[in-house]
């Protein structure tokens, strides 16, 4: 019997790794029971393709279809019951559908959230869902999606080369005020760009990562001391760790370290 949760990711290089961060599939046996997985806040948005019944998501029920998950600063839960088959794709901060041509176009079709039920999708994306539903095991679904993003991205508009340049300065221990001496921007015309763009303030989205950089700590090394652990991830201390995994990812880093361990 396989895992009652299973889960792939892949970060593609190259021209599509400009646009996309992470193209991933999930599924949950059927001998399972309903599983309910947080979703880390990113700074990012995404695309997701259910293949195979209803989910819950932010709180909302969906059928199958695709639907558009925009920035998040929360961590948000979604709730998948047996013999759920997912897939998605996350674009780069600062990526959105409406750069990308003609998915873009069929993505949003307008709306600021898409949620399509399968019946309704346009062409452009009922081909692809077909084919991912036809796809047998996770690495099939990832290739399949990865191909058809490679060969239909057309962007159509790009990002300021001041905010790229600012979004690569930023990790968990920079600090943000020193990055305008790097690029040509103040740091308030660098927040005005944050703000239009990816959604949030510089501060804001490098508090998103810090977070999500010691959950990926957390993950690799399950019994590592939450005190190391907040000098190394760039935490003045570990109650000041805590307090931003309880406002952004809903949980403690202790109550995270515990799902991971054996």
């Amino acid at each position: 019997m396989g895992p009652a949760f299973d889960f792939r990711l892949i970060h593609p290089d190259g021209p599509l790794g400009q646009n996309i961060q992470a193209i991933w599939s999930a599924s949950v046996s059927i001998d399972s029971e309903s599983i309910t997985k947080p979703l880390f806040g990113d700074g990012s948005t995404g695309v997701l393709f259910n293949l195979n019944g209803s989910i819950i998501f932010d709180n909302t029920e969906y059928t199958e279809g695709i639907f558009w998950t925009p920035v998040k600063y929360q961590t948000e839960f979604i709730t998948m019951p047996p013999g759920s088959r997912l897939v998605g794709f996350r674009f780069q901060p600062a990526i959105k559908p409406s750069m990308l041509g003609p998915i873009g176009d069929a993505l949003l079709t307008g709306q600021d959230q898409l949620h399509t039920a399968q019946a309704d999708l346009p062409l452009i994306l009922s081909s692809v869902f077909d084919e991912l539903s036809g796809c047998p095991h996770h690495d099939a679904q990832i290739q399949t999606l990865q191909s058809w993003l490679a060969d239909n991205i057309e962007q159509t508009c790009f990002p300021p080369s001041t905010l790229i340049q600012a979004i690569a300065k930023i990790d968990p221990t920079s600090d943000v005020q020193a990055i305008e001496q790097t690029i040509p921007l103040s740091l308030r015309q660098l927040e005005r760009q944050f703000k239009n763009w990816v959604g949030m303030t510089p501060k804001q989205y490098q508090r998103l990562i810090r977070v999500r950089a010691a959950i990926e700590i957390i993950k690799e090394n399950p019994l590592i001391n939450l005190a190391d652990l907040a000098i190394e991830g760039g935490f003045a201390d570990q109650a000041h760790m805590t307090r931003e995994f309880q406002q952004l990812a809903k949980m403690t880093p202790k109550q995270y370290q515990k799902t991971k361990q054996p």
